[in-house]
């Protein structure tokens, strides 16, 4: 009888211990990458060629990259780049950027986001995003201006996010392992009563 008790009570140990959830297999990624502008001359009498300067010695690649879930170390990861640029007056300033986004899993997302500001205007962002088990590459607009006599300082900037929820998925053993243990107490009981 009392070999029973403790056959029941190591099975309920065993039940706790091995029937720890696993983690559900979900990520999400964004990487977006400048790709050029364009200029346009909003004052074509002024006698000024439009130009554009990069400050702080911009080099490299210029991209922002986030990656969640399965894909980064976290459930929700964001990262941002900012260029700072000086743009002639009565210019127009149009950037282009490539957005490249994935998803896999329920529950996920991934943003990409592209902005453009002139002195004190900023322009319209333009933005991507996919959801669960969705992925797309996309081009990005954004566009400001200069207007006046002066030339203006300007900031170009690039965002990323993912979103890769983490949750716990019982496993098949948590079912059987409960069950296997309710049978011995259940044996155990029944052997008590007789």
């Amino acid at each position: 009888m009392k070999s029973l008790a403790r056959l029941a009570g190591v099975a309920a140990v065993l039940a706790s211990v091995l029937a720890q959830p696993a983690l559900a297999q979900t990520g999400a990624s964004g990487t977006i990458s400048l790709d050029g502008y364009e200029l346009v001359d909003l004052d074509e009498f002024d006698d000024v060629t439009p130009w554009l300067t990069w400050e702080n010695g911009v080099g490299g690649a210029m991209q922002a990259s986030a990656g969640a879930g399965i894909w980064g170390t976290a459930d929700y990861a964001w990262d941002r780049a900012r260029f700072h640029f000086i743009l002639s007056p009565n210019t127009g300033v149009t950037f282009f950027a490539n957005a490249h986004l994935a998803t896999f899993g329920a529950g996920t997302r991934a943003a990409a986001e592209l902005l453009v500001t002139v002195g004190s205007e900023a322009g319209r962002p333009d933005e991507a995003w996919v959801w669960e088990g969705d992925s797309a590459e996309a081009r990005l607009a954004s566009s400001a201006g200069s207007f006046g006599p002066g030339a203006m300082q300007g900031w170009v900037e690039i965002a990323a996010s993912g979103n890769g929820v983490v949750s716990a998925v019982p496993e098949p053993a948590t079912s059987v392992m409960l069950l296997g243990g309710a049978a011995v107490l259940m044996v155990a009981g029944r052997r008590r009563r007789y």
